[in-house]
């Protein structure tokens, strides 16, 4: 970031770490020596060692469970020596266990300390403090054989990383390409397998009984490629902003707009756009045609209640249905038409001045930002509006409809392949991720005259908006702590990396036992009908 440029720095820094652990040598002679090497002043060479270090600083995490192990043992009256081959001073190793809370040792052994090259080095330190006591060596390594010829008891504790080499995430491995992806798999690792213990009598599979688990594991990896991708379609686009669309742009819009200022990215900052299928296609009902089609989209309520949702009529203006006067459905629509032509020139003339009131303006280029569509919103709004609209999906799904083909616009994922071409499996399963990319608010019904809008009725009940919440919560903090801390610009994230973590929410990779998916409901909104999407979904 400050344009500093050592010549051969990895290569180097590899090199020159491997001669010091040999020697029991510390990080600082690592960066004297690579001064050296690479021909550059001892302050280039400062600035790159205090970066390192400030990078392991921030990336360390806690095992919870390791934690309570040593308190127990600190507790019993054992005492405790942390040992670790390792070329950071103590003052660095101090200061890290001291930001986690991790105090109740007796001290520590440290390579880069005693000089120490070989674990057996340690054995014999350990020999003449412990006065014949007996000793446990808990490590993550597997030299054990060293604590057999020196009468030491010996468990290993593995890795998160080698825990998810014996998992049933283990192919994982196969598809990371690029340094982004590796992160996102430690962090993966570092959520599911913080507990060594996590895949105790598991069959592999590790357990998930949190929203919140539920969230950070699978869905935050999924929706940080989505915004990374827009992020890389508006250096392309040129777009004057982006319009983010209600419900599904409001997690998208927040990480967004996070992830704008961290990168110190020159982009729009964005808008949160109110809109729906509903007030789209109701404000856009012109002729008789445009009824039509709107009434004989398959609706769960009554043909009166229909007239209320799909054309915003209000009920002073609804005939009530009779099955002697109207055939069908259709005709009883029809027979509102001046009532429903003249209610779609009031929401459109009112949708207007919501538009004209957040900003957007003639003659301009925006990006319209929605999640999973078929264009319906797009295709309507570019009936009326003064400006242009280019879709930016995470998902677009195609239908039979010549025109919505036509749309510009792209998309992350997209149905439109070969039958013998796999899409991919967020897209066989969009409508769970509809359960969580929404807001709090309940779906937009309409606009007043003052261009503000008229909600409908939630239909969430209490344990499904925590759910939201919950989820949210998750994939924030995973976004933050990526976007703060391990991604780097120019370095790949392949979306089918993201799609096959997603993939592993199934049964036969995790033994998910989050009480919400055994009832969870989605609402469409559209058609008012309800579908029960359960961990089978």
């Amino acid at each position: 970031k400050k344009g500093i440029n050592i010549p051969e720095y990895c290569r180097l820094r590899n090199e020159l770490e491997a001669e010091v652990m040999a020697t029991g040598s510390n990080i600082y002679d690592i960066y004297r020596m690579l001064a050296s090497r690479a021909g550059i002043k001892p302050e280039m060479a400062m600035i790159a060692l205090k970066t390192e270090l400030a990078v392991e600083k921030s990336i360390l995490c806690c095992r919870k469970k390791m934690k309570e192990i040593l308190s127990f043992a600190a507790d019993c009256g054992k005492e405790v020596y942390l040992i670790s081959d390792t070329y950071y001073p103590a003052d660095t190793i101090t200061e890290v266990l001291d930001r986690h809370g991790i105090t109740q040792y007796s001290g520590m052994f440290l390579s880069s300390e005693c000089k120490a090259v070989k674990t057996q080095d340690y054995f014999s330190i350990l020999k003449s403090i412990s006065e014949g006591k007996t000793c446990l060596y808990i490590t993550a390594s597997t030299e054990h054989n060293y604590c057999q010829d020196n009468g030491v008891d010996f468990f290993r504790i593995a890795s998160p990383y080698d825990m998810l080499l014996m998992s049933s995430y283990r192919n994982l491995k196969y598809s990371m390409d690029s340094i982004n992806e590796r992160s996102m798999a430690g962090l993966l690792s570092a959520k599911l397998f913080n507990n060594p213990f996590a895949l105790y009598k598991s069959d592999g599979r590790p357990e998930i009984d949190k929203v919140y688990d539920f969230g950070y594991a699978f869905v935050a990896p999924l929706l940080t490629k989505y915004v990374i991708w827009i992020i890389e379609e508006a250096k392309k686009g040129q777009y004057d902003n982006l319009l983010f669309a209600a419900r599904d742009g409001y997690l998208t819009l927040k990480l967004y707009s996070f992830a704008v200022r961290q990168l110190g990215l020159k982009l729009p900052e964005g808008i949160y756009f109110q809109t729906s299928r509903i007030l789209c296609t109701s404000s856009t009902v012109l002729e008789e045609e445009d009824i039509i089609w709107n009434a004989n989209i398959p609706h769960a309520n009554s043909p009166e209640q229909m007239l209320t949702e799909r054309f915003n009529l209000d009920e002073k203006d609804i005939k009530p249905y009779d099955n002697n006067i109207y055939p069908d459905i259709l005709t009883y629509a029809l027979n509102h038409k001046d009532k429903i032509f003249k209610k779609s020139e009031e929401i459109r003339h009112n949708y207007l001045a919501y538009m004209r009131g957040i900003g957007l303006k003639e003659n301009k280029r925006y990006a319209f930002v929605d999640f999973v569509s078929s264009g319906t919103c797009q295709q309507t709004l570019d009936k009326f509006i003064c400006f242009d609209i280019e879709g930016l999906y995470f998902c677009k799904y195609y239908s039979n409809n010549e025109a919505k083909l036509q749309l510009p616009g792209y998309s992350l994922f997209e149905n439109l392949c070969d039958d013998y071409i796999y899409c991919c499996y967020a897209y066989e399963k969009y409508l769970l991720l509809e359960t969580i990319m929404t807001s709090f608010q309940p779906s937009l019904a309409s606009m007043d005259e003052k261009g503000q809008p008229i909600y409908r009725k939630e239909t969430r009940n209490d344990e499904e908006i925590q759910y939201v919440r919950d989820i949210h919560q998750a994939i924030e903090d995973y976004f933050y702590d990526y976007m703060s801390n391990l991604y780097i610009q120019g370095n790949d994230v392949n979306k089918h990396f993201v799609d096959i973590i997603f993939r592993f929410r199934e049964k036969e990779y995790t033994n998910e036992k989050c009480s919400i998916f055994d009832k969870l409901v989605l609402t469409e909104d559209f058609g008012q009908w309800r579908m029960l999407l359960d961990r089978n979904y």
